[in-house]
């Protein structure tokens, strides 16, 4: 879940969490766009989660993260396994 202002900017990123109360009526899913920049957060050989570790990061070291709300249709594809 994520909580953006009037600018898309995000202000604060909240993983979903079973049980948790919702905040906000938007999810985190589609494209991301990043700078390179993005891999200086991202420790080499380590799984590291977006929504767990990298966001959180960014955020708390005051870096610009831009969200876009929209109102269309999103379809997930899935994942990769048993490919």
């Amino acid at each position: 879940m994520t909580l953006i202002d009037k600018h898309n900017r995000i202000k604060k990123f909240i993983e979903n969490q079973r049980g948790a109360m919702f905040l906000a009526n938007t999810v985190n899913t589609g494209i991301y766009i990043f700078e390179p920049e993005i891999f200086n957060y991202i420790p080499e050989k380590k799984f590291y989660d977006f929504g767990r570790d990298v966001w959180p990061l960014l955020l708390k070291k005051k870096k610009s993260i831009f969200g876009y709300e929209m109102n269309s249709y999103w379809c997930d594809i899935g994942n990769l396994q048993g490919i």
